[in-house]
């Protein structure tokens, strides 16, 4: 599974990174991005995750 974290605390972006792989250790994770504009961007240039965890 490809997971996208949006999240613009740096340890919660981590903390959620570890819990992430701690369940599915197979799941991958695409780009930790910090705000809403970066995640449009990223989105717009990049393969659609199956997943994106965001607060």
């Amino acid at each position: 599974m490809n997971i996208v974290i949006l999240e613009d605390e740096p340890l919660a972006a981590k903390r959620l990174e570890a819990l992430v792989k701690s369940l599915e250790p197979q799941a991958v994770i695409l780009a930790k991005l910090e705000s809403v504009r970066t995640a449009a961007k990223w989105l717009n240039e990049n393969p659609q995750p199956d997943l994106i965890l965001m607060d």
